[in-house]
C-alpha cells in the first residue's frame, strides 16, 4: 500500500487548521480553493476514497452565478453558501477525521 503523499498532509493541514472560529461557512467558503488543490491521487488508495467521498459533497453538478455581471462563483464556495449550519459542522468533522488518519499515517 502506498503513503499519502506529504503534500496532501501539508494542504489539508493548512485547510483544517483555518477552519477554527465563526461563522464556519465563511472560513470553508473561504478555504474552497482547497477542494480543487489537493487531488485524490495525493493520497493513498484508503484515504482517497474519504478525500473524493468529500470532495463529491461539495461540487455541485451546475455552478451558481452573480446576477448581473454573471459572473460564475466558485462551484465549491457555491455549494457551502447553500448549506446549513449543521451540514458545514459535518464537513468539518469530515475534514478534521480525514486530516488525523493522514496524520496518522504519515508518522507510521
Amino acid at each position: 500500500m502506498k503513503k499519502s503523499n506529504i503534500f496532501a498532509y501539508v494542504e489539508l493541514s493548512k485547510l483544517v487548521g483555518n477552519l477554527e472560529g465563526t461563522p464556519l461557512k465563511e472560513r470553508l467558503k473561504s478555504q474552497a480553493a482547497y477542494f480543487n488543490i489537493i487531488e485524490s491521487r495525493l493520497f493513498s488508495d484508503e484515504l482517497a476514497k474519504d478525500w473524493e467521498a468529500i470532495v463529491s459533497s461539495v461540487k455541485p453538478a451546475a455552478v451558481p452565478t452573480v446576477a448581473g455581471d454573471r459572473v460564475s462563483l466558485s462551484q465549491v464556495a457555491g455549494t457551502i453558501e447553500q448549506m446549513n449550519e449543521k451540514d458545514c459542522q459535518l464537513l468539518a468533522t469530515r475534514l478534521k477525521a480525514l486530516h488525523q488518519k493522514l496524520e496518522a499515517e504519515i508518522n507510521q
